[in-house]
């Protein structure tokens, strides 16, 4: 059984000094030597994620100061357009919702690293800051590289890298052009496009005005709610808990409005998936869970259900299922849910029982999925 997350390459960094732009090999090592010493950096990052027709783009303002300390060397700020701002500084990862007026933490003792090391900005901060000498692990790269030339980007002189691999456990293969700030040797554009199984998924990063080794005040990782805000526990449940005990309850609409709640499905088979129309494995994983749909659409005491989580104000799930000839029904802003359920990263699916108890937990995508939720579901018929 194989496991897919992420597939995209760290991306490293380089010298620009013209006995090196011609060979990429030369060119990552001395990038990533660059990275090491970069101790504080600040950049606007504009993010699109493309697939088919679907498009999710944001733009956020980021903030990176490195610090002495076990685990996640970084603290972390993050100014979204839209007013949500978040801030990770070791010890609690924090986010304001200037619509909800509220202040929501995740404590040490929660893992709140992971709100970044998960986060799409993430490669982003990997582009301008790294904390590992990777200079053999360049040397060994089997990856298509050739230098493609000299370009302008944002009134910058860049170098243009192009890179391709396939990997032939998943039939993927991933294409990316690279662009390398010439004067500052760091990358400040990356687009990828990943071709897998017929399906194809572009990401580009677009870093802007970046400034780097900057004084940064520790204030700036600090994030108190004022008079007009609430500060709230995120009250993440640990997932393993949840195995084989009884399945919270809940009540949400579907896309007709229609409530629907766990109690009233009991006597189902349920597969429960949180997912969200901004994530990548998410909806690499519908096929398979519509192919499972379909399997069972002759017994009522199965069912397939989505709970959508963590969209943008311009989502439109149920429209984008429909799009996508995906004929299970989802459920609607589950992010309260998602946190009753332990739920950390996307997607994760449950597997529910007749009498309301979680017997399967499966987080993020397999190529195998479905036929590991049938074994589960027929198990328990």
């Amino acid at each position: 059984m194989k496991n897919i997350y992420f597939l995209i390459p760290l991306i490293l960094l380089f010298s620009c000094s013209k006995d090196v732009v011609n060979d990429p090999i030369k060119v990552l090592t001395e990038a990533n030597k660059a990275a090491l010493k970069v101790n504080s950096a600040s950049f606007i990052l504009d993010y699109k994620f493309i697939q088919n027709k679907e498009k999710f783009d944001a733009k956020v303002k980021v903030f990176v100061q490195r610090v002495n300390r076990e685990g996640y060397p970084y603290n972390i700020r993050l100014e979204y357009d839209g007013g949500i701002i978040a801030v990770y500084n070791g010890d609690q990862y924090r986010w304001f919702d200037p619509q909800s007026k509220k202040v929501t933490f995740v404590p040490k003792d929660k893992t709140p690293e992971l709100f970044i090391e998960r986060n799409w900005v993430s490669q982003a901060i990997k582009m301008v800051v790294q904390n590992e000498d990777r200079s053999k692990e360049i040397k060994d790269i089997k990856d298509t590289m050739k230098i493609v030339g000299m370009e302008k980007y944002d009134n910058n002189e860049v170098v243009k890298l192009y890179r391709t691999q396939y990997f032939s456990d998943y039939d993927s293969r991933l294409t990316s052009y690279e662009f390398y700030d010439y004067s500052k040797k760091l990358p400040i554009k990356d687009s990828t496009i990943q071709i897998s199984m017929g399906d194809t998924i572009q990401f580009i990063y677009e870093i802007h005005n970046l400034k780097l080794n900057n004084s940064l005040e520790n204030s700036l990782f600090v994030l108190e709610p004022d008079n007009q805000a609430d500060l709230v526990n995120y009250n993440i449940q640990e997932t393993n808990k949840l195995d084989s005990g009884m399945a919270p309850n809940f009540e949400l609409l579907d896309g007709s409005g229609k409530k629907v709640s766990l109690e009233s499905l009991k006597g189902k088979v349920l597969v429960l998936d949180f997912w969200g129309t901004w994530c990548k494995w998410c909806v690499k994983s519908m096929p398979h869970l519509e192919s499972l749909r379909k399997e069972y659409s002759n017994n009522k005491s199965v069912e397939v259900i989505g709970i959508s989580c963590q969209e943008p104000p311009n989502a439109d799930p149920v429209k984008f299922m429909r799009d996508n000839s995906i004929n299970y029904r989802t459920l609607l802003k589950g992010d309260d849910v998602a946190s009753k359920f332990g739920v950390d990263g996307f997607p994760t699916l449950f597997v529910i029982n007749k009498e309301g108890k979680i017997v399967h937990t499966l987080v993020g995508y397999q190529d195998d999925m479905q036929q590991v939720l049938s074994n589960i579901i027929k198990n328990n018929l």
